[in-house]
């Protein structure tokens, strides 16, 4: 099976087995501080330092033009908005308030690398 299909099967089952526990009272709403303190401090850690184990540095020649490219784009885009915002006359907090989300993006999907 393919590394897409494993992983997206993975979130499933953890969905529907976080929904069982729920529904027969082995998990209760008090127990979700606990269990996000569990995977910020101890999950996430465990899993970079697992990745950087594991990770084949040889293909970063291959991809080191990326972050240059995403600047780019992301410079590229707020001066676009910038200019669009300015033309506009959108007050300046409201303009800045959606510059900052045009220019900068969620780019945590992009650890599939």
């Amino acid at each position: 099976m393919e590394l897409v299909e494993t992983t997206i099967i993975a979130i499933i089952i953890m969905i529907f087995l976080g929904y069982i526990l729920k529904k027969i009272d082995l998990l209760r709403e008090t127990d979700v501080d606990t269990l996000n303190k569990i995977v910020i401090n101890v999950a996430l850690p465990s899993m970079v330092f697992i990745t950087v184990y594991k990770t084949d540095f040889l293909i970063l020649q291959d991809i080191a033009a990326m972050p240059l490219v995403g600047i780019i784009v992301g410079f590229s885009c707020g001066i676009f908005m910038y200019i669009i915002f300015t033309l506009k006359k959108y007050p300046e907090k409201k303009k800045w308030a959606l510059i900052l989300p045009a220019s900068v993006g969620n780019t945590g999907f992009l650890d599939f690398l």
